[in-house]
């Protein structure tokens, strides 16, 4: 019993390590990081610690099943295609980042089913330290100089896509848990100031499209007296504060050198080379559609005209694996929203429009947000 506690104990810490080294990136991207090593190692200790077996959530067993159909799939479609290519290996690369991210969203939601809601804390606080540790290396490592910040991450884009999971995290498990709403703020003002050093646009859109919403929602719930969450009233406090100062003195806001690099950034969408529909692959759907019944596979994207990868999470799912592929993602997507309409819809939302210009789906921080909101309100069930 005493070996079952410590290495739960140990399993529980390895995840919370994963969450705080998750941002440094040592080795190029594509290749397993630090974390990713972590994570694994989390996963084996846990089961072996449990027997060999998974302690599923009760009534799970079809949002499980579908995750390993479109895994199945995915690694069909392109062991298919590493072999009509001559067998390049790359195919089996792509597969691998299914393969897992199932196995952590497996993980996940075995390991809520036995630690309830002590799973949500511990991701918040991990988060947490990990957003702030973030944000300390970005300020003695001279702060925001006009370019964009990566921090430990291998491009701009990965701290903005991270930035906006990490929000989707705080806002979703700040309620659920009851937790200071200083926590919170705190974590949402270090997230917003990474999220907008990064200067990707698509990431700052979704970012204050998600906390605009989330406040709006929690107003409505206010006038309504449905909760009196003071978390909201902050909020709106600092928004205020931040306005007045604006008005009392926009000229100090307009020559800060972070506000001048967003503003250019946003004022100036649509004009960049990257921003048309072309150079993120959009036109393969119509130049290539008889890929779009069973998909392409993904890698070899010379057979495109292209060095480059889809640069959108449902271009790419629909290219690489066609109708099939994309209508299994949208169920998983589904079963989420439909289990938690109200949190799980908006935030889902959210990350998909940042999917719509980059291919997010490899990222396994995002399986985990995934596997956090189905879990909610759910009590385990041995499968």
């Amino acid at each position: 019993m005493k070996t079952k506690q410590k290495s739960d104990k140990a399993t529980l810490i390895l995840l919370s390590m994963y969450f705080i080294l998750k941002p440094f990136y040592l080795w190029e991207s594509g290749l397993p990081q630090v974390s990713d090593l972590v994570l694994t190692a989390a996963i084996i200790l846990y089961i072996f610690s449990n027997g060999l077996k998974l302690n599923f959530l009760k009534g799970s067993k079809q949002f499980v099943l579908v995750n390993v159909i479109f895994v199945f799939y995915i690694t069909f479609i392109n062991i298919l295609w590493s072999l009509l290519l001559g067998g390049e290996k790359c195919f089996f690369t792509a597969s691998m980042f299914y393969v897992f991210n199932f196995m952590t969203l497996s993980f996940i939601i075995s390991l809520y089913s036995i630690h309830g809601r002590q799973i949500y804390r511990l991701v918040y606080f991990s988060v947490l330290a990990s957003i702030a540790l973030q944000f300390v290396i970005l300020l003695l490592s001279g702060g925001f100089a006009g370019n964009r910040a990566m921090a430990y991450f291998n491009n701009p884009n990965q701290l903005g896509y991270h930035s906006l999971l990490t929000l989707a995290l705080l806002l979703f498990l700040g309620g659920k848990l009851n937790i200071k709403g200083i926590w919170l703020i705190t974590g949402i003002i270090v997230a917003s100031a990474l999220c907008l050093a990064s200067l990707s646009k698509a990431a700052i859109i979704s970012f204050f499209g998600m906390l605009l919403y989330f406040v709006l929602l929690h107003i409505k719930d206010l006038i309504f007296a449905r909760n009196t969450n003071k978390t909201i009233f902050i909020l709106l406090f600092i928004v205020a504060a931040l306005l007045t100062a604006y008005k009392c003195n926009n000229e100090a806001f307009n020559s800060n050198i972070l506000f001048q690099s967003v503003g250019y950034r946003l004022s100036t969408i649509g004009q960049s080379n990257d921003d048309n529909l072309s150079q993120r692959g959009y036109d393969r759907l119509f130049a290539y559609q008889q890929y779009l019944l069973f998909g392409a596979g993904e890698g070899i994207y010379s057979r495109f005209g292209s060095t480059a990868e889809f640069h959108s999470t449902l271009g790419n799912i629909l290219m690489s694996y066609g109708i099939v592929g994309i209508s299994l993602y949208m169920a998983i997507l589904s079963a989420v929203c439909i289990k938690n309409r109200r949190e799980g819809l908006y935030i889902i939302g959210f990350v998909t429009l940042y999917g719509l210009t980059h291919n997010g789906i490899r990222n396994t921080l995002f399986w985990i947000m995934t596997a956090l909101i189905y879990s909610n309100g759910k009590k385990g069930n041995d499968i």
